[in-house]
This record gives C-alpha cells, sequence and structure tokens, in this order.
C-alpha cells in the first residue's frame, strides 16, 4: 500500500508551507524559552525554568520569568568592621 499525494496535496508542500509553519515553530519555541535561557546562571534557575514552562503560555507569566530572570542578582549583606 502506498500514499498517493493528490495535487490538492502537492500544492501545500510545493508552496513551503510545511517549511514556513515549522520555521514559525522554531522562532515561537525559541522566543517562548527566552526567560529559562537568561536565567540559567541564576541562583533560582530552576524556579525560572518550571515558571517559564508552567504559565509562560500566559503573556504574564512569561513576562513574570522574563522580569525574574533578568533581575540583578541579590548582593550579599555587607559585614560592618568596627575598629576601636
Amino acid at each position: 500500500m502506498s500514499i498517493d499525494f493528490t495535487d490538492r496535496h502537492k500544492g501545500l508542500i510545493q508552496t513551503g508551507a510545511v517549511d514556513a509553519f515549522l520555521g514559525l515553530l522554531v522562532i515561537c519555541a525559541t522566543i517562548y524559552v527566552i526567560p529559562a535561557m537568561i536565567g540559567q546562571g541564576k541562583r533560582n534557575a530552576a524556579a525560572i525554568f518550571v515558571l517559564n514552562l508552567l504559565l509562560g503560555w500566559t503573556l504574564v507569566g512569561w513576562v513574570v520569568a522574563l522580569v525574574w530572570a533578568t533581575a540583578a542578582a541579590e548582593a550579599p549583606p555587607i559585614m560592618e568592621a568596627r575598629y576601636r
């Protein structure tokens, strides 16, 4: 049994619509994980990744993950030296 592509299917493949769709899918997936890529070296990298994975599909969740990933790392507390 062979698969016969009729003229109806040839037009879709010949126009490059499948390639365009796959290219758009790759671009969207890359944009989707930008917060996780930016937050890789952070202390909370796993939490940023999980937030992006679970709530990134909402614009609010994606923006929160992006802000969290780009936020400056918390500075260590400064110990004051007391001189007598």
